[in-house]
């Protein structure tokens, strides 16, 4: 079995030869100049494990935009990932990686350290066990609350489970952040906010199926209680949409002035 630093070198020669091959493809360098020529002025890029998190930071470093005050590193792990490594009993080992992880930011990237943590929550749509979710997701929390960094949580279908969890009673109080990707209805959005999780909003907004939902948001929520994002993963195209957010925002005051529905 190997150790926490067999674990860490291993990781980190991964990362290396995934940064390699990217750049060799000039994948990485189209990605990023989206990024810098857009107008957003701060990037929060969360991640979904310990070898996403170290991949951004050393991609950030080789371009020399780690220390560019425009991006700040959020280090967790997306239920998503959570399979693989319950599968190989290697859960502890992942939660020592990520803490290592935001060790490391915070002493050799220090200017992408400090805006957030995650992404984590719990999904129902995953193949792992509800429990084994809750688990871990406790675990990390309880392993990170004394750093008093903002969360991105991803939830769905789980809200219930996920106010147990951030209401433990030596967590309860202790816990702040983003609900991401919010799709629900005012009153579990005011619960929340209750709870100390600020509603993410984002390109769902757009969509016109859903405007009689994020009407009643946008008149119900206080305005310093939404943040808007963007979620770009590089899923459809490797350029970042620079204006997303502006339209997002736009069309949000949009629903604002909207007149409710009967």
């Amino acid at each position: 079995m190997r150790s926490h630093d067999d674990w860490w070198q291993y990781l980190n020669e991964q990362v290396e030869a995934q940064a390699d091959r990217l750049s060799a493809g000039g994948q990485l360098e189209a990605r990023l100049e989206s990024f810098v020529s857009s107008e957003v002025e701060h990037f929060v890029l969360q991640s979904v494990c310990a070898f996403d998190a170290l991949m951004c930071a050393s991609v950030l470093r080789r371009a020399g935009l780690a220390d560019s005050g425009r991006f700040s590193l959020g280090v967790g792990i997306h239920p998503f990932w959570l399979s693989d490594v319950l599968e190989h009993n290697a859960w502890e080992a992942e939660l020592q990686l990520l803490l290592k992880v935001i060790a490391f930011v915070q002493d050799s990237c220090p200017q992408l350290y400090g805006q957030a943590l995650g992404e984590v929550g719990l999904d129902t749509r995953c193949t792992v066990d509800m429990d084994e979710q809750y688990r871990c997701l406790s675990d990390f929390l309880h392993a990170t609350v004394h750093l008093n960094l903002p969360y991105s949580f991803h939830c769905v279908r789980a809200f219930t489970d996920l106010q147990r969890c951030i209401r433990q009673t030596d967590l309860k109080g202790r816990i702040r952040g983003c609900f991401h990707g919010f799709n629900g209805k005012p009153p579990l959005a005011r619960a929340l906010i209750k709870d100390g999780l600020k509603t993410g909003l984002g390109q769902a907004l757009l969509f016109a199926d859903n405007r009689k939902k994020f009407t009643l948001l946008a008149h119900d929520l206080p305005a310093d209680q939404i943040l808007l994002e963007s979620d770009f993963d590089g899923t459809f195209s490797d350029h970042y949409d620079g204006t997303l957010i502006s339209r997002i925002s736009a069309h949000l005051e949009h629903l604002r002035q909207a007149p409710l529905g009967k």
